[in-house]
């Protein structure tokens, strides 16, 4: 369902094909202070591990992971 992650010093911005299956209080749960939706998915601030957290995304998608967030 993720097409892309980014990310800035403190927001991880996560863009889905599919908006609908987002568990935003999964996010929260998994360390997010803030979940805004955004045109094409949501963005996150998390702080600094935002960045970690894209690059393991990214990884993830490059792997073929599969898992809901």
């Amino acid at each position: 369902n993720i097409v892309r992650a980014d990310s800035s010093f403190d927001t991880l911005y996560i863009s889905l094909y599919d908006q609908s299956m987002i568990d935003t209080e999964r996010l929260i749960r998994l360390g997010g202070v803030r979940v805004l939706e955004t045109p094409d998915g949501v963005a996150v601030t998390c702080g600094p591990v935002s960045t970690m957290a894209a690059r393991s995304i990214r990884n993830g998608i490059r792997s073929g992971v599969r898992d809901t967030i």
